[in-house]
């Protein structure tokens, strides 16, 4: 087993520990505030053992069995997932309410009951919200570049995570924004697969007929390595993408460079991977470049090599908060958006889709336009 499954396995065994936890909390307080619960609580409290094992059964049935049932079930696990904390901060609210705030007895349940209304709405905001997906615009200015660069558009996104969750006709939505904008060029990076889907061409064979002039790019990210990377690379071969793993590819005058996925953390391994695109002898370090990568971290390592243009992804920007706050406190500057140190321009994407609960609640669903200039 390699490390980065180790890691994920840790996670799912984690959050399930957790989900656990909230159920059980969210079963206690419902028997103690709504009488019909109360009533009925032996089956309420079956629901609630169900529920929170719906998550890590759902993904466990699609890595397992893939069809359009397991696939439904993963989905609304999913959904479940997000509403859970909502309900779980429903339950806070109402207990500090009802223990430090003096209100009638009679409120005692009315208070709750719009609390959990309001707990499921936001989950369905958060679902709506994320099928949405914009464009962040950026004329991006460039020391040396290329006359055939001038005016150039590029489309950069991350994090698409095709599978069970974000299927085939997200993937179509996709594309037909992509094709709204007609670039010169695609960029992704990482993740373009989420994970349990056993037939990737499904996706990447969507992208087979959109060929850009200047071509599409592919950098790995850890969800290729939880789909198979050896896999993953095969599809988006298959489909047309020029992966930059370990790559430099002059294109038109312009260093497209790609450092391969490691580690989900900062650490030698990554920086050897980031140092080794970057030390080689065809990297010329006063020629223009662009870097894919899928995690934002030895990022210094990429401002001493001079690289003109460096595209992130991974953070999600938190997707929904309070995810928002950890990744700025992990990520720092590098959390989301436009970063420039020295001559090096970074940026961090908030992705394309999404991780776990199809849901974005402080954040969007998101693709760079990205337009070269000369500098």
């Amino acid at each position: 087993m390699s490390p980065s499954i180790k890691i994920f396995v840790f996670i799912v065994g984690f959050m399930q520990v957790i989900l656990l936890l909230a159920h059980y909390v969210l079963y206690r307080f419902g028997i103690g505030t709504f009488s019909v619960l109360e009533k009925n609580r032996y089956i309420f409290g079956v629901v609630m053992i169900l529920l929170s094992l719906s998550f890590t059964v759902g993904m466990m049935l699609v890595q397992k069995f893939e069809n359009t049932l397991t696939g439904y079930i993963y989905y609304f696990a999913s959904v479940w997932l997000g509403t859970i904390f909502w309900l779980f901060l429903a339950v806070i609210i109402s207990v500090v309410v009802r223990y430090f705030i003096p209100i009638e007895s009679g409120m005692y349940v009315f208070i709750p009951g719009i609390l959990v209304a309001m707990a499921f709405a936001v989950s369905a905001y958060g679902v709506y919200h994320g099928s949405d997906s914009v464009f962040v615009k950026r004329d991006i200015s460039v020391k040396n570049l290329p006359d055939s660069w001038q005016g150039r558009t590029a489309v950069f996104m991350a994090d698409t995570h095709y599978g069970n969750i974000h299927g085939k006709a997200k993937a179509e939505r996709d594309l037909a924004i992509i094709r709204s904008v007609n670039p010169d060029i695609l960029f992704v990076s990482g993740d373009f697969f989420d994970g349990p889907k056993k037939d990737l061409h499904v996706f990447s064979d969507v992208y087979k007929d959109f060929n850009p002039p200047y071509g599409k790019y592919f950098a790995s990210g850890n969800h290729e390595e939880y789909a198979g990377m050896s896999a993953s690379i095969d599809a988006l071969k298959s489909a047309g993408f020029i992966i930059l793993d370990n790559q430099n590819i002059d294109v038109g005058g312009v260093q497209l460079l790609g450092v391969p996925y490691t580690t989900n953390a900062k650490s030698d391994a990554d920086a050897t991977a980031t140092t080794g695109v970057l030390s080689g002898f065809m990297y010329d370090h006063d020629s223009p470049s662009i870097l894919l990568k899928h995690i934002p971290i030895n990022t210094d390592i990429i401002k001493d090599a001079g690289v003109s243009f460096a595209f992130f992804g991974h953070t999600h920007r938190g997707q929904a908060w309070p995810m928002t706050l950890i990744v700025k406190k992990i990520y720092g500057e590098h959390a989301y958006g436009f970063v420039q140190k020295d001559d090096t321009l970074f940026y961090t994407t908030s992705g394309l889709g999404g991780w776990g609960p199809p849901q974005r609640i402080g954040s969007d669903s998101e693709l760079l336009l990205a337009t070269f200039n000369k500098k």
